[in-house]
């Protein structure tokens, strides 16, 4: 539902940059100011606000572990789980998507937000990897 919309509503702004996607030609004009203004408004308000009625119910693969094994985290012992546990609580930015030694929603959205962030950044990265290596093909 979510990309329909976005989908949706890029094609309502810039219909001739879903066209040149679509007939794998390259956009002319890449003014997107008022694009990437608003998603990054929608992101905010997604990330910060609607993570606060996230569901605290164990995700598909929590769920399908519990149904096998009894409990939705396996078990495991031994001197690296112990090791990566230890390195986990020291690197953790927020752990539980929350701040350590805190049980407000601020960490909640602010879980929302980094993790959108991280998405857009990695995104962006292979984006860029991809069109980089498609130009360097071309001069070859």
């Amino acid at each position: 539902i979510a990309t329909g919309c976005i989908v949706n509503y890029v094609y309502k702004e810039k219909p001739d940059l879903i066209d040149a996607a679509m007939n794998d030609q390259r956009y002319k004009e890449l003014n997107l100011k008022r694009l990437v203004k608003t998603f990054a408004i929608v992101s905010l308000l997604i990330g910060g606000g609607l993570s606060l009625y996230a569901s605290s119910l164990p995700d598909g693969l929590e769920w399908s572990i519990e149904g096998i094994v009894g409990t939705s985290e396996l078990e495991s012992t031994g001197s690296m789980k112990g090791l990566l546990e230890r390195l986990q609580g020291i690197t953790a930015f927020l752990p539980d998507y929350n701040f350590s030694d805190s049980e407000g929603n601020l960490g909640v959205s602010t879980s929302g937000i980094v993790g959108g962030l991280v998405t857009v950044g990695t995104l962006s990265g292979v984006g860029y990897l991809i069109t980089r290596k498609r130009k360097y093909g071309e001069a070859s």
